[in-house]
């Protein structure tokens, strides 16, 4: 029995990019590339989380990594932007391919065009 939701489609059609979401590709690897304590202490803790077993975001990875540097190290100066996160997910998997089961990761506007 056909609906009226059968002819929708799935996915709706992206907007193009931002020129400030075209730079998020680039400024989260130019982070990368600036940090590597920050993409160790990623790595880690990507990896702490997978031996458990069980699908985690990179986004609380992250607030892991601020309250490190924040919290515990006293390091105030140190930042990671929102907007780098899913890139630096992407990073983590491309690095060791069996976070992918661990990791979910969603279509950037990035990549929809």
């Amino acid at each position: 029995m056909a609906t009226e939701f059968d002819s929708l489609p799935l996915f709706a059609p992206q907007p193009e990019p931002t020129p400030e979401e075209e730079g998020h590709r680039a400024a989260a690897h130019k982070w990368m590339d600036e940090h590597p304590d920050g993409m160790r202490l990623f790595e880690e803790m990507a990896m702490q989380a997978a031996s458990r077993g069980r699908r985690f975001g990179a986004k609380a990875l992250a607030e892991r990594i601020r309250w490190e540097f924040n919290i515990t190290r006293n390091e105030t100066d140190f930042k990671v932007n929102n907007s780098y996160v899913s890139w630096i997910a992407r990073e983590l998997i491309r690095r060791h391919p069996h976070l992918s089961a661990f990791i979910e990761l969603r279509r950037t506007r990035d990549e929809a065009a």
